[in-house]
């Protein structure tokens, strides 16, 4: 017996390129929110500047934050390749899973 029902299981977390996207498009838009997220953490816990007010952890927050709203609708916002594996494991679902990693 399976502790979830069948017909409620749907993608469980993997992520599916959206139909108006074409693969390359989708593997542009993850690369450039993975960038602006690298960009965003280097920059706040840089321990050479000395120009940082507040918090580093917020700023991240408000990247993370931003990537994903700009984003979910088209390709369920990945960002991290680590974050879309286990999903695709567990529900063998690999169709455009390169576009993610």
């Amino acid at each position: 017996m399976l502790v979830t029902p069948e017909d409620k299981v749907g993608a469980l977390g993997t992520n599916n390129i959206s139909s108006d996207l074409t693969p390359l498009q989708g593997f542009l838009m993850e690369a450039v929110l993975t960038f602006l997220l690298l960009f965003v953490v280097h920059a706040v816990c840089d321990t050479r500047r000395k120009d940082i007010k507040g918090s580093p952890a917020l700023a991240i927050g408000f990247a993370v934050a931003a990537c994903h709203l700009s984003a979910i609708q088209y390709t369920g916002s990945s960002v991290n390749p680590a974050r879309s594996f286990g999903p695709a494991v567990i529900m063998n679902l690999w169709e455009n899973h390169w576009v993610i990693v």
